[in-house]
């Protein structure tokens, strides 16, 4: 298997997603937030690849592989919104924090529309800073 240092084109790194995570050129990219291969060479090809593997990676060190089906994806949701919400219950608001955004990155990976369930959090955030 080729070694992650040898991620040297674009070519390389959607066939590391691929072996990795089973995902598609047009995934990496929108998990990326880039449009098209080019606009990342400016940040390098290996520091895209640690990218994705932050992304798909969760705090507890499991992988998420979105090929893998819904189940997964819904399972690892579930699990970091409790989290967060276990977090912020104990006082405990970084924690809540990172947790909330393992949650808007799950939610943004699965490609689908979910309702916030921290809306309502970010709702009075908004009202108490136009005081």
């Amino acid at each position: 298997m080729q070694d992650v240092q040898d991620v040297r084109n674009a070519g390389d790194l959607f066939t590391q997603c691929r072996r990795r995570y089973g995902l598609l050129p047009e995934e990496v990219l929108g998990l990326l937030g880039v449009a098209n291969a080019e606009e990342l060479e400016a940040g390098g090809w290996f520091e895209a690849l640690e990218r994705v593997d932050a992304r798909l990676t969760l705090p507890s060190g499991r992988i998420l592989r979105p090929a893998s089906g819904q189940a997964d994806l819904r399972e690892a949701l579930e699990e970091a919104e409790r989290k967060a919400w276990e977090s912020l219950d104990e006082h405990r608001f970084a924690e809540f924090a990172h947790w909330a955004e393992v949650w808007a990155q799950l939610a943004k990976i699965s490609g689908e529309k979910w309702t916030n369930p921290f809306g309502a959090v970010a709702a009075v955030g908004r009202k108490r800073r136009s005081r």
